[in-house]
């Protein structure tokens, strides 16, 4: 008999898979078989180094595994693994558990290993294996993809590049240790577009450096949720973080065996107001959201827009006449619009402590005062002097106007909540410079701001998006990253991003 060692192969990972698991030599005699386990062992010299090329053979054959959701799936939950790697057995046991309440289902995007040619043990791989795919593709969403590009763990950005490769899609899913967001480039006449990572079910595995312990601080237990959303038509997505022993999702709590409602979030962070930008859909369904999550704290950005006073307007006569209206064309008129509508937005939710964080657009006030506009300009003179008074005395424009239940963060005062800062609103950085990603990650070991108009997750660094107009006056050419998006923040100090 001619011996052919590929047919052997595909013989042997046939009954794995087939069985779920790594079969032993004795399990391997039960099953009647072409090649006896005497003729493999005389071939390969022992049973371990047929196991050992076996598994080499699983590694090239997982690049080209492709998995399909059907039309009728509603929740999917993607997270990843590093083949070869110990993994989080209470995170996945966890994940199942979300998965069986939700009606979800699960995939696990199947990366390289970080050691050459390591796969996964006979126990590991049984538990995995019917989850594992290196591209899921959704019926019901073509404009989704989820795929393992081979992203190495140690890779600081696993979107780099994403928003050229991935033009024609509305949603992109990587494989990553690391948990990143970001709102890719888009007309404002179609669909947002999007890319993640999901973060990981393997434990950190990194080398002793500065750089290994960078990667292990960002290392993510996590997952993405995608839920499909009939107004937006295509699958919204939500991340999921394990820590703790615990994953939150929107109030809910979740262990290894247990699923438990909480009656209370710390903190929920809203996108930027901009009123009277504001886009009244997104704001009506961050006020369902309050509802339902009950937060103790809620963080407002650039509760206004104060286009009355903007300095970037001043002189722009015919911007001005198209673009001041009977909410916008006096501070007077202004002022009322958001303060009637903070009164009525706070009435609303007379259980939830509100606090405005200081903003760029809540300081256009004080730039109009400091360089004396406010004397040239006739038909807000009057309540510029005024309001020249109140600020050097400290006080600023809604001062003894707003319900009790609101209040502003001092300047340069830390408010933290569960680990997470969330005082600063994004537009400041280090020594003068602007804010970035960058900058938060080396002050904070965790933080949420604003400012940006576009959610992203950096790191330690979580970006809200905006509750306003997704097109007003300034942004009217090229393209955009806006979005209407918030945050909460969960007992085990993780924060998710909810777009809506």
């Amino acid at each position: 008999m001619s011996i052919n060692r590929q047919e052997i192969i595909d013989e042997y990972n046939t009954l794995c898979s087939l069985a779920n698991k790594r079969l032993t030599r004795t399990e391997y005699r039960n099953y009647d078989t072409k090649y006896s386990s005497t003729t493999i062992e005389s071939i390969w010299g022992s049973w371990s180094d047929f196991v050992e090329e076996a598994d080499a053979e699983i590694l090239i054959n997982r690049y080209n595994l492709v998995k399909v959701f059907k039309k009728n799936t509603n929740k999917i939950v993607i997270t990843s693994v590093n083949d070869g790697s110990e993994i989080n057995e209470k995170f996945f046991n966890t994940l199942l558990n979300y998965c069986s309440y939700n009606k979800a289902e699960l995939g696990i995007l199947w990366g390289k290993s970080l050691k050459r040619n390591k796969t996964f043990d006979a126990e590991t791989f049984a538990l995995l294996q019917p989850y594992l795919a290196t591209r899921f593709e959704f019926k019901r969403d073509k404009d989704c993809i989820a795929q393992d590009f081979l992203i190495p763990s140690t890779q600081k950005n696993p979107l780099l590049n994403l928003d050229k490769l991935s033009t024609d899609i509305k949603t992109i899913i990587v494989g990553s240790n690391k948990q990143y967001l970001q709102v890719l480039p888009y007309k404002q006449y179609s669909a947002y577009r999007i890319a993640c990572s999901t973060g990981t079910l393997s434990l950190p595995q990194y080398k002793d450096t500065v750089a290994g312990h960078i990667d292990s601080k960002y290392h993510k237990f996590g997952a993405i949720l995608l839920e499909w959303n009939e107004e937006h038509n295509r699958y919204v997505i939500r991340n999921l973080v394990y820590n703790n022993d615990k994953l939150y999702d929107l109030n809910i709590c979740y262990s290894e065996n247990n699923v438990e409602k909480e009656d209370m979030i710390p903190a929920m962070i809203l996108g930027d107001l901009h009123l009277p930008d504001q886009d009244d859909v997104a704001l009506d369904k961050t006020e369902k959201i309050i509802d339902k999550l009950s937060p103790e704290y809620v963080m407002l950005h650039d509760v206004a827009s104060w286009n009355s006073v903007c300095h970037h307007n001043f002189g722009k006569c015919l911007f001005n006449a198209q673009n001041l209206n009977d909410s916008n064309s006096t501070l007077e008129k202004e002022f009322r619009v958001v303060r009637d509508t903070l009164n009525s937005f706070t009435n609303r939710h007379k259980d939830v402590k509100f606090r405005i964080v200081n903003s760029n657009h809540d300081n256009f006030i004080e730039k109009w005062l400091d360089t004396g506009e406010f004397v040239k300009d006739k038909q807000n003179a009057i309540i510029g002097a005024k309001l020249f008074i109140k600020y050097c005395n400290g006080q600023n424009i809604f001062d003894n106007c707003l319900n009790d239940n609101i209040e502003f963060l001092p300047k340069n005062e830390s408010f933290n909540i569960c680990g997470v800062e969330l005082s600063e609103h994004g537009d400041g950085g280090v020594s003068g410079a602007l804010g970035s990603p960058n900058a938060y990650n080396k002050t904070f070991e965790s933080s949420v701001v604003g400012h940006t108009h576009s959610c992203m997750i950096r790191e330690k660094t979580i970006y809200v998006g905006t509750l306003s107009e997704l097109i007003v006056n300034y942004n009217q050419k090229g393209m955009t990253t806006w979005i209407h998006a918030n945050a909460i923040v969960h007992k085990n100090g993780e924060v998710q991003l909810i777009l809506i």
